[in-house]
């Protein structure tokens, strides 16, 4: 081969090369930025989700009731869904948090279910206390809290 050919070759690799360095460079950059408008955008909505848990939070604050009712639970299914579907919250779940709040909706629906059951049925009606009921909702929200703090923090 010639000389000229070889330099050729090694010009265009040099091209490619180059080409190839600044695409990778601009999808990583542009990566980063995306990465960075969802953390903002996840952090705006999971500060609305915590505002919603609050009010069922084993830690002591000024928002958390201390003896809940089953309406309680009622109003927190409803803020929960309208924070998932009408606030668009539920698009930046990633799929621990999503895990996490399915498990929680679930528990609480069917522990609604069983009380209004049981309303119906009073000989069936379960002589549990309804703190019993809180203190396992409580838990399930604690943990969806702690895997959104992840969320935020990884």
């Amino acid at each position: 081969m010639s000389q000229e050919l070889l330099n050729l070759v090694g010009l265009s690799l040099a091209v490619v090369l180059g080409y190839l360095l600044g695409q990778a460079h601009y999808w990583h950059e542009n990566r980063l930025a995306i990465n960075l408008e969802i953390w903002k955008e996840r952090c705006t909505a999971y500060k609305k989700l915590m505002e919603h848990l609050g009010a069922l939070s084993m830690s002591k604050n000024p928002g958390r009731k201390e003896e809940a009712t089953y309406y309680d639970l009622m109003k927190l299914v409803q803020n929960l869904q309208d924070w998932y579907f009408n606030g668009g919250g539920g698009l930046l779940l990633t799929e621990g948090s999503r895990a996490k709040y399915l498990k929680a909706q679930e528990a609480i629906r069917e522990n609604l279910e069983t009380h209004f059951k049981h309303m119906e049925e009073p000989e069936r009606r379960p002589q549990q206390d309804i703190n019993n009921d809180y203190d396992s909702i409580r838990e399930l929200l604690n943990a969806l809290r702690v895997e959104i703090s992840r969320d935020l923090l990884g």
